[in-house]
């Protein structure tokens, strides 16, 4: 049986072919990318340091916040307050690619005679219903190292938000239903990916430690390598669409994990 690989390297997402066509930076384009990115007050808002797992973001509870899906991944041990020492080395993403699927390892299997596929809903192979995934993470439990955690996704209804359905009717192809965040539900942050959940943060050729958008967001993005800041996200979502114009729009997609203990 494959183990999973709870350190995921941010330096392993590769951009699609669609991203590194439309990743040729122009000087036009690194002066706008600057120019979104001093129009928002990152030292300000953002503290990463003192990252809690707590949705503390005042202006997060008054989004209109609709549910993508659940999934189960592994969630990688870290120390919250030592930044530094794991930026290069744990991030958690929508995008499967770069945060991979406990299922993955069962892709077109039975699991005791059950085929997990059945339970998939409409959305890059995200479940629909919560409670078909807990039965999935009771299934696979016996033959997994360690117990993955269910997670959940939810799209920030937002002018990008908006910008996609206008320009594609039919999507988004799941239905808008609400997600409460209960106590067991710890906020983990916000991505930046497109609406097929192709991550612009991690996954289209975005070199932290060594870029433009790194000196002018790196600072915002917490252990996990996510934002906490709903503004921070979307002026980054702003930058990346006018550096990878084929991804474009770029919408805010805010992660949880289920944590029972």
């Amino acid at each position: 049986m494959n183990t999973h690989n709870a350190a995921i390297s941010l330096r392993t997402g590769k951009a699609s072919e669609g991203a590194a066509r439309g990743g040729t930076r122009t000087s036009f384009t690194i002066s706008k990318i600057l120019e979104i990115a001093s129009a928002t007050s990152i030292g300000e808002t953002a503290n990463v340091w003192a990252f809690s797992g707590k949705d503390s973001n005042a202006m997060a509870r008054q989004l209109n916040e609709s549910l993508v899906g659940f999934d189960c991944r592994y969630l990688p041990a870290i120390e919250r307050t030592d930044v530094e020492g794991h930026r290069a080395s744990t991030c958690l993403s929508v995008d499967s690619s770069i945060w991979p699927s406990a299922l993955d390892q069962f892709a077109n299997d039975m699991v005791e005679g059950t085929f997990l596929g059945l339970w998939v809903g409409k959305t890059q192979d995200l479940f629909e219903h919560e409670g078909d995934i807990d039965t999935v993470i009771e299934l696979i439990s016996p033959f997994t190292d360690g117990v993955p955690s269910k997670i959940a996704i939810t799209v920030v209804n937002n002018r990008f938000f908006q910008q996609a359905h206008l320009e594609r009717p039919e999507w988004p192809p799941y239905p808008l239903t609400s997600f409460e965040q209960g106590p067991d539900w710890e906020f983990l942050g916000i991505d930046v990916a497109d609406r097929f959940l192709l991550s612009g943060v991690s996954n289209c050729g975005i070199q932290w430690g060594d870029d433009v958008f790194d000196h002018q967001f790196g600072s915002a993005l917490n252990p996990y390598q996510l934002f906490e800041s709903v503004q921070i996200a979307e002026s980054f979502a702003e930058a990346i669409a006018l550096a990878v114009p084929d991804h474009a729009p770029f919408l805010l997609y805010r992660l949880y994990a289920f944590r029972s203990d």
